[in-house]
This record gives C-alpha cells, structure tokens and sequence, in this order.
C-alpha cells in the first residue's frame, strides 16, 4: 500500500474513534486512547438527601437521564453539618485523569446550581469524613455555573494521577446535585523504590495472605490489587530453605502509627511509588 493509501487508513481510524465517542491524548508514549474509567466503580458521597436524588452511585452508572429521581443530591441547608459537600469515585487502580464529563440535572427552580467546585484526585483515603486529603492533588477548579440539564467536558490542568477523584464544593448553604460523570484517563505506569523496614510488622487490615518466592512478586501482586497500599512480607531468614515460599500479607487502611516491631517480619509501603507519564 503506498504512502497515501497509508494516510486514508489511519485517517480513517481516527474518524471512527471520534465517532464512536472516544477520545485520543498526547502522552509520554504517543497518541494513547482515554476511556471511562469510572463507570460502575464505587461511589460515595458526603450525605444522601433520603427523599431526592438516587445516591452516589447514580453518578456513574452511564445513564445521563437529567431527572432528579436518577441523580445524586446531599443533604439541605439545616441538615448538613460539614464545612464541604463531596461526591467520590474509586477507580480501584491508579491512572492518570485527563478529563471528567459532568451532567448536571434539570433544575427547574434555578436553586441548586451546580458551580464553584473542585476536582480533587488521591491515591490513598485517610480521612473518609472529608472531601479533602491531605495528599489531595487539584485536577481543576470550576467557579462557573452549569446550565440546567448541561452536558460539560472539562480538562485538568495538566494530566493528574490517582485511583480517588473526588467533587467538592466549599459551602454549605446549596445541596451538591448533579447527575453523572465520566472519568477519561489512562492507566498510570509506576516508578520508584519501596524502603524496607526490616523486623517490623504492620497491624493494618489484611486484604489477604499469600505466598511469595521474592519481594517483587509480593509488592507485584500489591499493585494488581486495587485496594492494597501496602504488604507484611516474612523475612528470608523466617523461611525454611533459599527459595522457600514466604507469606505475604496485602493491607489497607495502613496508618504509619500501625507499624510494630516484630521479629521474623519485613514491611514495605507502596506510597514511595510515583506513577510516570
């Protein structure tokens, strides 16, 4: 095929793509294809109105129905008593988020409008209360208002990783409502060291216990667990044999006062990993 029947080809693979209602980002690694990577993953939010709206989870089930029976809504003003409102999706695995597409409901007496609002992004949740972390990264602010019924796309101010992205808004006077949300990103790769810390064992709850021959294949089969942010791995010296199998504990929920002395025992945490583009 020559040079021009090349061209057609791949123009005509482009166009299909945009067709199909997917979406193509300029990456370390080229052109990479961004998808929704939030539907049906598992939602939560700050508090749910128990007469309006249809919960956290509504948000990401794909269907962009603009009623307010089929979307999330907080609390009212009187009955809300934090300092934010908050909706949270886990990606349950790290990726980095390019854009979100937000459909706000059908407000048909203008008073909860959608607007000045943050999308924040996390690799880990310590505090569950709160819409924000410690750790949060900013994908975008947004203080301007959505038109009822709106379908918006908006972009993070550059290419942000997490596996929790999280809307907030800074009031308490407006209910947070709004309908669905795609999450368009692309998985992260990871790079760095994992310190270890010899002789100690954290008491974090374990995901489950299996067996490893190495450290990389313990830490490895980590990563592949969404939930894991960190691993008890027993000690070489605590196995029987050079290349004895070696239990390995995958936790979550680890807070750094959770690490104890114990002999026989290593402890790795995964947080030192950075994703890269």
């Amino acid at each position: 095929m020559g040079s021009s029947g090349k061209s057609r080809s791949s123009f005509q693979s482009f166009f299909c793509a945009l067709w199909a209602g997917l979406i193509l980002a300029s990456t370390g690694q080229g052109l990479r294809l961004l998808t929704n990577v939030a539907l049906n993953k598992p939602a939560t939010m700050s508090s749910q109105d128990p007469v309006h709206g249809a919960g956290p989870q509504s948000v990401v089930d794909g269907d962009k129905s603009t009623h307010v029976s089929r979307c999330a809504h907080s609390l009212n003003d009187g009955t809300e008593t934090r300092p934010d409102r908050w909706w949270r999706v886990d990606l349950q695995g790290l990726f980095h988020v390019h854009q979100v597409v937000i459909t706000n409901f059908d407000n048909e007496d203008g008073l909860w409008w959608l607007s000045n609002f943050y999308i924040l992004l996390d690799r880990n949740i310590y505090n569950s209360s709160s819409g924000r972390q410690q750790s949060s990264r900013q994908c975008l602010h947004h203080p301007k208002k959505f038109s009822d019924g709106a379908t918006v796309t908006l972009s993070c101010s550059q290419p942000t990783a997490g596996r929790y992205v999280t809307l907030v808004i800074d009031r308490t006077a407006t209910p947070l409502s709004f309908c669905e949300m795609a999450v368009l990103a692309v998985p992260a790769k990871l790079a760095g060291k994992v310190p270890r810390h010899s002789g100690k064992k954290a008491t974090a709850d374990v995901i489950k216990t299996t067996w490893a021959r190495s450290v990389t294949v313990c830490i490895t089969t980590c990563v592949k667990e969404p939930s894991c942010t960190a691993v008890n791995l027993q000690s070489e010296t605590a196995a029987t044999g050079e290349t004895a199998l070696r239990v390995c504990q995958l936790l979550m929920n680890y807070m750094p006062h959770m690490l104890q002395p114990e002999n026989g025992w290593d402890f790795f945490e995964l947080n030192n990993i950075r994703p890269v583009k």
